[in-house]
C-alpha cells in the first residue's frame, strides 16, 4: 500500500491501517474462538477485540494524520 503511495493521503493512510488491524484481528479472534470453543462470541469478542478498540482508534487517527504530512516535510527538506 505504501509503494502505492496510501501513506500520503490521510484517508487511504486511515484505511490501509483498518485493513492491517482487521487482518490482525481476524485469525487472533478465530483463534480464541477455538481455543475457548466453550465460550459464546460475544465473551471472545469482550476478551480479543474490544479492550483494544480504543487504543487502536486513536494510534490510527495519529498515523493517518502525522504521516502524510511528515512526508510533505520530507519532501520540502530534499529539495
Amino acid at each position: 500500500a505504501a509503494q502505492k503511495g496510501w501513506d500520503r493521503s490521510p484517508v487511504k493512510m486511515a484505511l490501509a491501517m483498518l485493513i492491517g488491524n482487521a487482518l490482525i484481528y481476524i485469525p487472533g479472534l478465530a483463534w480464541l474462538s477455538h481455543l475457548y470453543a466453550d465460550k459464546d462470541f460475544g465473551t471472545i469478542l469482550g476478551w480479543g477485540l474490544t479492550p483494544f478498540l480504543a487504543g487502536d482508534a486513536i494510534k490510527l487517527a495519529l498515523a493517518a494524520a502525522i504521516l502524510p504530512g511528515a512526508w510533505k516535510l520530507v519532501g520540502k527538506l530534499r529539495a
